[in-house]
């Protein structure tokens, strides 16, 4: 095979592996969407759910919130917002995870060195 086919075959090969990574990428997206996170303050007067950008969808809150007063129930509403939120992350992570792939080297320009050659004639 010539230097330009072998070329050829491997800019083909990394797009196929750029374009299935780039349908998975949108597949992971779509599942971390749907995602619900929960989380509860210690004392569960406060229960909070968020959407998976750790957006408040939903507050409740019981009597007993308000005994403490104000501040207690400041407080309550932040301990169940961020248990809510590191319950959305917590359960992001492993789908995430299926994205990762081997490290690319950013620096590697020998494909790119090899077409150079082959435009200025030095490769058949």
């Amino acid at each position: 095979m010539s230097d330009v086919g072998r070329l050829h075959a491997q800019v083909e090969s990394t797009l196929e592996a750029a374009f299935a990574a780039a349908a998975r990428a949108a597949e992971v997206t779509e599942q971390v969407s749907r995602l619900v996170g929960q989380g509860t303050d210690p004392q569960q007067v406060v229960r909070v759910r968020v959407d998976h950008r750790g957006l408040l969808s939903d507050v409740q809150v019981t009597a007993a919130a308000t005994q403490d007063g104000t501040d207690g129930l400041r407080t309550a509403v932040l301990a169940a917002y961020q248990a809510a939120v590191a319950d959305v992350q917590e359960q992001a992570a492993p789908i995430q995870a299926q994205l990762a792939g081997p490290r690319v080297d950013l620096t590697d320009s020998s494909l790119l060195d090899q077409y150079d050659a082959v435009l200025k004639g030095g490769a058949r």
